[in-house]
């Protein structure tokens, strides 16, 4: 039997699919568009074949926080043809690279009290009372 994906995972990869068709990337497309099949990467300003470019949020979607909800996953997902970048794949790759190495500093910054902190010790004083 094939194991389902979760949910959430389903969800934020339909969202994205959807969001190809999106009228802004279309227009963000046109402007970095040189001539018929001809793009201007943004980044490294070199001209580049179609298939070889991606449309990239300036802002992104998921920001260094992570997934907060809903409704920021949507409103960045679905944004502006102005907080599109064109790119050309390698500058992509080295901006999405950069960005998830920020998620996992942001993550590992994030402060976790110890098992001998005061609130466990408190829990523990309580359990031993309630037991008693």
């Amino acid at each position: 039997m094939k194991k389902l994906p979760e949910l959430k995972t389903w969800l934020r990869w339909q969202l994205r699919k959807i969001s190809l068709r999106w009228p802004a990337r279309s227009q963000a497309m046109a402007r970095a568009r040189v001539e018929w099949g001809v793009y201007k990467c943004e980044g490294c300003k070199s001209t580049t074949r179609a298939k070889d470019v991606q449309a990239d949020h300036i802002v992104p979607v998921v920001g260094s926080e992570g997934f907060t909800n809903w409704d920021d996953f949507i409103t960045r997902l679905f944004c502006s043809a102005d907080n599109y970048q064109i790119l050309c794949k390698t500058c992509h790759q080295i901006k999405t690279q950069a960005e998830q190495q920020g998620r996992k500093n942001e993550s590992s910054n994030v402060k976790v009290k110890p098992k001998g902190s005061d609130v466990t010790k408190k829990k523990a004083i309580k359990r031993k009372k309630i037991r008693r």
